[in-house]
């Protein structure tokens, strides 16, 4: 590979793609994998005192903690109860704080079952865009902006992940890479793409995906809803659904690298020097970044590939049956015994805390998509048609098909790939959430004189992650609002396009007056004329 092309690489990721699994899909993999777990029982209602008494009892453990400087920050950041409100808990919780939030805000008005509480939590955290524009707010709760009027994140780490204004904004949270050492080197992404992570929106901040910690603050929060003074089975199980969405997030294997693999950056670059020309560098006509460029390139890809997916799964059960969707359709309901016993292995390590399952378990499940991220792209990119590598070739998941998206010549070993793949990430979110639903039931029946103990275990697990993470977040905006990103305020230019175009045009024009002058010398010639 031309080493132009290597050093290129760091340059053109922007953002991830950061929608998994559609609702649908969300709430199929639910249903079909708790069938029997025992969640059939009547949902009770949720009362709205109840989303106020979860904050209260955090509260509460908080403002009289035994530990000083826990709770001295604790005051600090909150002077009174009434200052620790919704807005707080989600600005704690690392979510959007002007989200109307379920489980904080609202709650649906009737559920059924147990099941059906997890089935709809499972869908929450993209349908009310909790993660999703988290800037900044001063104490007074106005947005805080830049030097240029602009909004500032509430971690300018996210920058690594995605950008503000686009869906991609909520990628940190629904992402999870593997715990190992990354890589910026672009022959790291040639070789093992689940090692490849460039911090490329905020340099000194790290690339941060928090898909482990939400999955644990999820799960924390389901916790102390069944074990407070009045329990509610209902709001547990939904808030243990929320939870869920981010550990199926990360079976979709593609949720697990950064950036995929390094042919789209290849198709990137040249797409870029192909418009340089067209455009003369970009002195006649828009020339686009080669960040902007790659990052559509990817999110093509990344959605034909779950839209795939998903058509054959929701075909499949409206009777519309194919052999890969009625494999899907079953995947979820068997478990996968190799990563069954990862799971278990996990869970058992030496020194885990057995309160921190959730976080174990999504971080056990990270480790194994990330293998197959690379393998996904690539089966999907030798399915889809070229035109998809095109700068300003856009699909859109709303109005197009993506059986249309396909080359009209179909790589059949490719396809078999994608969907084997797919129904590998589907069986293991059936597993995850079976061994998962084991170990809650477990922490939540415990005896009626142990409750208040491990209940303040939980709140404080919860407390202590979540100020540190905050703490992080607020260390890391000062740093930025002291030093903003460098900003490009004008347009693309390439002068060495311009420059090359010139010389062609030139030398194109220098040999038609060579061509001119030699004929009118030779008629002069003939004319006698001097």
């Amino acid at each position: 590979m031309p080493k132009v092309l290597l050093a290129a690489v760091p340059l053109l990721l922007v953002s991830s793609p950061a929608l998994a699994y559609d609702g649908e899909v969300h709430s199929f993999l639910v249903q079909a994998a708790l069938g029997g777990a025992g969640l059939g029982e009547a949902a009770p209602p949720i009362p709205a005192e109840a989303l106020v008494s979860i904050r209260a009892e955090i509260d509460r453990w908080a403002r009289t903690s035994s530990d000083s400087a826990l709770r001295a920050e604790w005051l600090a950041r909150y002077p009174t109860p009434e200052r620790f409100d919704a807005w707080a808990f989600k600005e704690l919780l690392l979510f959007d704080p002007r989200a109307d939030v379920f489980g904080i805000d609202r709650v649906p008005s009737s559920i059924p079952t147990l099941l059906d509480a997890v089935t709809v939590g499972a869908q929450q955290p993209d349908e009310d865009r909790r993660n999703r524009e988290r800037i900044a707010f001063d104490l007074d709760r106005k947005p805080v902006v830049d030097a240029r009027g602009g909004p500032v994140p509430a971690d300018p780490a996210i920058l690594n992940m995605g950008k503000l204004g686009a869906l991609s904004s909520q990628a940190h949270a629904h992402y999870g890479l593997a715990e190992l050492e990354l890589s910026d080197d672009p022959e790291v992404l040639k070789a093992e793409p689940r090692r490849f992570a460039i911090r490329s929106g905020y340099s000194p901040g790290p690339v941060l995906t928090l898909a482990a910690e939400m999955a644990q603050q999820h799960l924390d929060l389901a916790l102390i809803a069944s074990l407070m003074s009045q329990p509610n089975p209902t709001l547990a199980w939904m808030l243990t659904g929320q939870a869920f969405h981010y550990v199926q997030d990360v079976t979709n294997q593609i949720h697990t690298v950064q950036v995929g693999i390094y042919d789209f950056f290849v198709d990137a670059t040249l797409e870029r020097y192909s418009l340089a020309l067209k455009t003369g560098g970009g002195y006649f006509g828009e020339l686009r970044t080669m960040p902007s460029i790659g990052i559509d390139i990817l999110t093509n890809h990344h959605v034909i590939s779950e839209q795939l997916v998903r058509r054959r799964l929701l075909d499949t059960l409206a009777g519309k049956v194919t052999s890969e969707g009625a494999k899907l359709v079953e995947a979820p309901k068997k478990d996968e015994a190799e990563f069954a016993r990862a799971l278990d292995e996990a869970l058992g390590r030496p020194g885990a805390d057995a309160g921190s399952f959730a976080g174990i378990l999504t971080r056990a499940t990270i480790e194994v998509s990330s293998r197959e991220g690379g393998p996904v792209y690539s089966a999907v990119r030798s399915l889809t048609d070229p035109r998809f590598r095109q700068a300003g070739v856009l699909y859109s998941e709303k109005s197009d098909d993506p059986d249309s998206a396909l080359a009209k010549k179909l790589d059949q070993s490719a396809y078999d790939a994608l969907f084997a793949l797919g129904q590998r990430a589907f069986q293991r979110a059936g597993t995850v959430m079976r061994a998962w639903v084991r170990v809650e039931k477990e922490q939540m029946g415990v005896p009626a004189e142990s409750r208040a103990q491990a209940l303040d275990v939980v709140i404080e697990r919860l407390v202590r992650r979540q100020l540190r993470l905050l703490g992080e977040a607020e260390s890391r905006r000062t740093e930025f609002l002291g030093s903003p990103q460098a900003k490009s305020a004008g347009p693309e230019r390439m002068p060495i396009a311009l420059a090359v175009e010139s010389a062609v045009v030139g030398g194109a024009a220098w040999l038609v007056l060579r061509r001119l002058r030699r004929k009118r010398a030779s008629t002069d010639h003939v004319t006698g004329r001097s």
